[in-house]
Parts: C-alpha cells; sequence; structure tokens
C-alpha cells in the first residue's frame, strides 16, 4: 500500500514561509499542485513541498559574454 504524505495548507505555508493565500494563489496559477479532499479543503503534497524547497537556477537574457 502507498502512503502519500501531504500538509494542510497552514502547514505548508508554515514549511516555506509564505501565507495559505499565497498558496491558493500559486494553485490558481498553475504553479503548485494540490489535493482537493471530499470535505473541499486542501493538502499540499509533500513532494510538492520538496520541490518548491529546491534552488533554482534563474535564466537570465543575453547569457554571459
Amino acid at each position: 500500500m502507498v502512503v502519500l504524505v501531504s500538509y494542510t495548507l497552514a502547514e505548508a505555508a508554515k514549511q516555506l514561509n509564505v501565507t495559505s493565500q499565497t498558496l491558493l494563489n500559486w494553485k490558481e496559477r498553475g504553479w503548485i499542485n494540490v489535493l482537493k479532499l471530499p470535505n473541499g479543503r486542501y493538502r499540499i503534497p509533500a513532494d510538492e513541498i520538496e520541490r518548491l524547497n529546491r534552488p533554482q537556477l534563474i535564466e537570465t537574457e543575453g547569457g554571459s559574454n
């Protein structure tokens, strides 16, 4: 049996140093994957939090000389 670890919006927001509203905004923009439970509440999968905590490479126009 596979067990999916997930967090409430408040728990995920605390781990990511953002607000719950920010997570909802990101969800609306399609920037994060969320689970919607039958009771209408949202959960953030643990692997999504790990992805968001990884350092990101930022590409700039023109590259290096």
